[in-house]
């Protein structure tokens, strides 16, 4: 893998916190909007319809829809690298699938930080041979 392709894992393998704590802004923004609506209306009914209307907006929805879309490239790009990997054993190709289905996004920075960037493969593809 050369070290461009490494960046750009490092950047996909980022990009959905980033975008929760976007999606975390987007909220917060709509809080005030939400608490108008509610005072407007004035029913107790409303308040959820109003409240699941702006949850689920254009803005947040597409913020939801990048986050589940590069989680899960993400994911089966790592869980194809472990597939592909040599190990010690197959119980730590299967403990880290492990850990990146149950814990999420904190695996895959371990994993990115302690197995892709460390490959030596990067320096060798780099080199410029002389012919």
């Amino acid at each position: 893998m050369t070290r461009n392709s490494k960046v750009l894992l490092g950047v996909a393998t980022f990009l959905p916190m980033v975008l929760g704590l976007m999606l975390v802004f987007v909220y917060i923004s709509m809080i005030p909007e939400i608490i108008r609506m509610v005072t407007s209306t004035g029913s107790g009914s409303d308040i959820m319809s109003c409240y699941l209307s702006k949850i689920f907006s254009g803005k947040a929805f597409a913020l939801i829809f990048l986050i589940i879309i590069t989680k899960l490239g993400v994911l089966i790009y790592y869980v194809i690298d472990v597939i592909k990997r040599r190990f010690k054993s197959d119980a730590e190709k299967v403990f880290w699938i492990l850990l990146f289905v149950l814990f999420g996004s904190i695996p895959l920075i371990v994993y990115y930080f302690t197995k892709i960037v460390p490959d030596p493969e990067t320096n060798r593809s780099n080199e410029i041979t002389d012919l």
